[in-house]
């Protein structure tokens, strides 16, 4: 702490997410530094709420940019249906971020064990479209049709699927990564005159509140942590998420080890 420096003390624990520390590092992605150096009126610095591991918040971008899409750009009103395609951690707290809004959450994913995840700290029903047919099992569920759909899965083909699954006027939040040209059958949405949102990244209020929601229990990251791993291990966590994804889902480095 500098001797100017008025609004934080040595020995407080703060999220951060940038760096002026190396020329070589993005700022942007400041997560794999031992150490940072930042401006003490940087808005996405804060002191952590009390009782909050630093475990929990070392990820907090991923709950925050899910709240951002769900909670802040959204109109995600409660009672309403919302499905959510592609459960790593983006989609987890999209899905539990339309669950605070009073939604009721359909999760879909490949995997069983995020479908289970989802179930269990987003009260969401799970969809595994390998053993099930998802446009059957909504019309069960709501017959006139979802009320909106967060895509985090950049699966062109599933988007194109997920449109027939929404009712008229209907919502869509683009909620994935879509490097290149994504190719879209716009005939659906054309003829549901449906409403497309496209959050990007997240915002600072979005990160104190996320902090806040896992500090009173309203949000949960800890069962998401699959692993803490000294910063050693980073290629083989790569290596990993890359090309095993079944065996994970948050990861967090230990620059103490």
């Amino acid at each position: 702490v500098g001797s100017k420096v008025s609004n934080y003390k040595k020995g407080d624990v703060v999220f951060l997410r940038f760096t002026r520390v190396s020329e070589h590092t993005n700022i942007e992605w400041a997560g794999h530094t031992a150490w940072s150096v930042v401006r003490a009126d940087e808005p996405e610095m804060f002191c952590l709420p009390a009782g909050l591991a630093p475990e929990e918040t070392a990820l907090l971008c991923m709950p925050a940019i899910g709240y951002h899409g769900a909670a802040e750009v959204m109109p995600i009103e409660k009672g309403q249906w919302v499905a959510v395609i592609g459960l790593g951690l983006i989609g987890q707290f999209s899905a539990q971020a339309a669950s605070l809004c009073g939604a009721k959450v359909i999760a879909i994913d490949l995997i069983d064990a995020r479908l289970k995840a989802a179930s269990e700290l987003a009260g969401a029903v799970a969809i595994n479209p390998s053993t099930q047919d998802p446009a059957k099992a909504i019309r069960e569920l709501c017959p006139d049709g979802l009320d909106a759909v967060i895509d985090t899965s950049a699966h062109a083909q599933t988007v194109n699927q997920s449109f027939h699954w929404l009712r008229n006027k209907g919502s869509y939040c683009l909620q994935g990564y879509y490097p290149g040209l994504t190719s879209l059958d716009l005939l659906w949405p054309h003829a549901k005159e449906l409403t497309f949102y496209n959050p990007t990244n997240c915002t600072p209020e979005g990160e104190r509140a996320c902090a806040e929601h896992l500090a009173c229990g309203k949000m949960h990251m800890k069962p998401l942590i699959s692993h803490v791993v000294p910063v050693a291990d980073a290629p083989a966590m790569y290596d990993m998420l890359l090309n095993r994804r079944q065996q994970s889902m948050g990861v967090v480095f230990d620059w103490r080890k």
